[in-house]
């Protein structure tokens, strides 16, 4: 075929596309939702799947398709935002969930997903506001509160804070993450029993984690109470073998106890995880003199 003949083929195939598009369109269910619309929503309760079996690329690929079928699919900007958001690519993220939102003013989860990009660059009085939006249509919603409580204890609210994990918690008070943040609060705010209470709730409902382990020692530390700090360093050890900063904390509590041996361990181990930290060579030979 001549490229001429090509071309000529190829613009009768995009007409007929086009008019096969249109006669969709103009086809409506009792709903009053055209065929395309019908066919978008499918296609999106298709793209929840695979974000669900974490086949994102699968997912992404499916919004997109969406986006070229319906401009205006406000639910298909949302995911595809949130898909880019799992990428780190928050500014993309923004732009379509500004889209999302601008479609649909009151789209309560598209202001949450935007408050988390928004989180994620540090930039805490956007996110606040959108947090504090997406409550406005979605009251009872346990992520936003705690999303907007971590906002607040990174710009060190800490009354917020607590304010907002305790609202998570009482929507879900088996939810482990705002116990977490309510603890970390309550520390900063040297109310250390209300921190480590919380930290042992959060202990309880996910026992396998190691990081509120970690963290209830440092408040054992702040009382004090060495010994009870050095048993959560080591059961945050055995969940995970090299978390560093449980090393280094159980090193420094032995070196208090004046158990000079297994504080150079530690740093022997912290060394092996972090070579280029070279004040862990200073702690170990400050061991290494004393022992």
């Amino acid at each position: 075929m001549r490229r001429s003949q090509f071309a000529f083929f190829l613009i009768f195939a995009c007409l007929g596309l086009m008019i096969l598009v249109s006669d969709v369109c103009l086809s409506q269910d009792q709903t009053g939702k055209t065929l395309v619309d019908q066919n978008a929503d499918e296609m999106m309760d298709k793209a929840l799947e695979l974000i669900r079996e974490k086949k994102y690329d699968d997912a992404f690929s499916i919004c997109n398709q969406v986006i070229l079928i319906d401009p205006d699919h406000s639910k298909a900007y949302n995911f595809r935002g949130w898909l880019y958001y799992t990428k780190g690519e928050y500014d993309l993220a923004i732009v379509d969930h500004n889209k999302a939102i601008q479609i649909r003013p009151d789209y309560g989860n598209a202001f949450f997903n935007r408050a988390s990009a928004y989180r994620e660059k540090g930039k805490w009085e956007l996110a606040i506001a959108d947090y504090t939006h997406s409550i406005q249509f979605e009251p009872d919603y346990k992520y936003t509160y705690d999303g907007r409580g971590w906002v607040y204890y990174y710009e060190k609210e800490y009354d917020k804070a607590i304010a907002d994990f305790t609202k998570a918690i009482k929507l879900d008070p088996d939810y482990q993450v705002p116990y977490t943040g309510r603890a970390r609060a309550y520390h900063m705010k040297k109310e250390y029993n209300l921190a480590i209470a919380d930290y042992t709730r959060a202990i309880r409902l996910e026992p396998d984690k190691s990081d509120p382990y970690l963290n209830r020692g440092y408040s054992y530390h702040a009382k004090g109470e060495t010994g009870l700090e050095i048993d959560d360093y080591t059961r945050a050890i055995k969940r995970n073998p090299d978390f560093l900063d449980a090393y280094i904390n159980r090193a420094k509590a032995y070196d208090k106890e004046g158990k000079y041996s297994l504080a150079v361990d530690d740093y022997t181990k912290a060394i092996k995880l972090d070579p280029d930290q070279v004040k862990l060579l200073v702690y170990r030979g400050n061991g290494y003199l004393r022992n």
